[in-house]
């Protein structure tokens, strides 16, 4: 299975809080926050975790979680963007792939943050204990470990 998140981000990026590990956790918190979320709550706990490469604009690894073993990337940079994507103007690409099928969902992505925001001001937000693994998670990899 893999998990295939490229998000282009300008040159500011890097040059913001948000290219800065010790100020943002890097492009894994940053980026790759929302994926990970979703395959813990889909596939289950983390029984294994490498980060095989983490630079400022791309990061891979693999997850072996209960009920799936993920192969990942996440990158910043438009260059790893396919073609087919560049050409239709497109910045993103959210692709999961399972048993040889691909599944994108790069549409409707983009308002998330609305919508979470708008729940936790009604009061029906992630409650913190909800977040504890991915945070440890998140935690985990934020630096190679070999």
């Amino acid at each position: 299975m893999g998990l295939k998140y490229i998000t282009a981000r300008g040159h500011w990026y890097l040059h913001s809080w948000k290219g800065d590990l010790q100020k943002s956790g890097g492009l894994t918190t940053n980026i790759g926050l929302h994926l990970f979320d979703m395959l813990l709550w889909i596939f289950g706990e983390v029984k294994e975790s490498t980060v095989y490469e983490h630079k400022a604009d791309y990061a891979t690894g693999r997850l072996v979680l209960d009920k799936a073993d993920v192969e990942w990337e996440l990158s910043i940079d438009e260059n790893r963007l396919p073609e087919k994507i560049k050409k239709a103007g497109g910045k993103s690409l959210r692709l999961l792939t399972i048993n040889d099928e691909e599944i994108e969902f790069n549409d409707g992505f983009e308002n998330l943050h609305t919508v979470l925001y708008t729940e936790i001001l009604k009061g029906q937000g992630i409650k913190l204990e909800q977040i504890r693994v991915l945070t440890e998670f998140l935690s985990s990899i934020r630096y190679i470990k070999k």
